[in-house]
């Protein structure tokens, strides 16, 4: 009986080491799995990750969309054209006078828009009917003077020449008007192709403001915009910066992890000494 109560005593003694070594030393991902930090910051770790890389995917998937459109039909090819700036000859001053002398006091003025139809290029004329009812392409403007001879030359071509002139008004009150102006020979007669106001100028004693044309046009990239996506380079980079981080954490985590597991194998050793 003695004997047996010895033998139950060191049994007694020597069972808890023998249950608590198995049951202390855990796997990596056992830890990692039964720690509620942990699982919270892997999930949140994940659904960032995942949002990254969905916003990643679809900056490089989707199609950029630009102001050109998109062509709907093969372009056929054509030899390439060498563009070559005609030859620059002498303005006709003296013909360009007399058109000018009598655009300017029929047409801008307004003084007799029937004689100065056809002072003006068939294709820049309109419809006769509005000529006769006072609308004409051109803008009016009540121009001092008779003879108009002080214009600037912007390009002289065989039958074609572009010209810069400025105009006073009958009053002194008013603006005054720098306008641009085309004139093209139609077969032994120069006449008027474009002509529209550039510029205009306050009066002597105002304050000095000048308009061109461009400040009438809209200020907009286009009519229809460039719409560009954005560069997968600013998508990744964020991307790498979360999954460096999300790394760094699993790193610590599992880092910790060893060395609670090394802890507890030493203790088990001890225990079992």
């Amino acid at each position: 009986m003695g004997g047996n109560s010895a033998g139950d005593h060191g049994v007694h003694e020597q069972a808890p080491c023998a249950i608590m070594v198995p049951a202390t030393v855990e796997p990596v991902t056992a830890a990692v799995v039964s720690s509620p930090r942990i699982r919270r910051r892997l999930a949140w770790l994940a659904w960032i990750g995942t949002a990254v890389a969905a916003v990643a995917v679809l900056g490089v998937v989707l199609p950029e969309r630009s102001s050109t459109p998109a062509a709907t039909a093969p372009v056929a090819t054509v030899p390439a054209q060498v563009m070559r700036e005609p030859r620059t000859v002498p303005p006709p001053r003296r013909a360009l006078n007399a058109l000018l002398d009598a655009f300017i006091p029929e047409v801008i003025a307004g003084q007799n828009l029937l004689a100065g139809w056809d002072l003006v290029t068939p294709d820049a004329r309109g419809s006769y009917d509005d000529w006769q009812s006072g609308v004409t392409p051109f803008q009016h403007f009540a121009a001092r003077g008779t003879t108009f001879h002080g214009w600037r030359v912007d390009y002289s071509y065989p039958g074609d020449v572009g010209f810069d002139i400025f105009v006073s008004p009958v009053k002194r009150t008013m603006v005054s008007m720098a306008f641009r102006g085309e004139a093209r020979k139609v077969g032994d007669r120069w006449r008027i192709a474009v002509f529209y106001p550039q510029a205009t100028f306050q009066p002597a004693g105002r304050t000095q403001r000048v308009w061109a044309d461009t400040d009438l046009q809209p200020q907009a990239v286009g009519a229809a915009g460039t719409h560009a996506r954005l560069s997968a380079v600013w998508l990744v980079a964020p991307a790498g910066v979360v999954g460096g981080l999300g790394l760094g954490l699993i790193a610590f985590a599992v880092a910790r992890t060893l060395r609670r597991r090394s802890r507890i194998r030493q203790i088990a050793r001890e225990l079992a000494s």
